[in-house]
């Protein structure tokens, strides 16, 4: 949740403020009966409500040919979903999107927020040879 309203001047209060939510669902679930109930409390409020973007299609089929490409160019053997997601739809509007990368979730978003070196450099190699398999390089 974002909350913008800030003054165009240090002594003027804007008599608008907006705030922005993002939201993931999780794959199944139902997205119109809380969008429903968004609409409603907005309602209820008097709040001016926009939806600029409502898709709950981020799910890609484990067995699909696109994770299995992914899979055999990172070197592994077995996809799997997790209960967390990424920006990806903000940067993008391909359909078909893959959460990759160096580290572990345990580490991310903390106080102390941290990856090895190692892990690193496995990172760059690896978004290395997705850029070289899917540029024709």
């Amino acid at each position: 949740i974002g909350i913008g309203d800030h003054p165009e001047a240090i002594n003027v209060k804007k008599p608008i403020s907006t705030c922005r939510v993002g939201f993931r669902p999780m794959r199944r679930t139902n997205t119109e009966l809380l969008l429903e109930r968004v609409k409603q409390a907005a309602e209820r409020c008097g709040v001016e409500l926009q939806v600029t973007s409502h898709n709950s299609a981020y799910y890609v089929d484990s067995q699909s040919d696109f994770i299995k490409e992914v899979l055999a160019i990172t070197g592994k053997t077995k996809a799997r979903t997790v209960s967390y997601g990424s920006e990806a739809v903000v940067y993008t509007d391909l359909k078909k999107r893959v959460v990759i990368g160096p580290g572990s979730v345990e580490q991310a978003h903390t106080r102390n927020e941290w990856i090895s070196l190692a892990q690193l450099e496995q990172g760059t190699d690896t978004y290395s040879r997705l850029i070289q398999a899917w540029s024709g390089h």
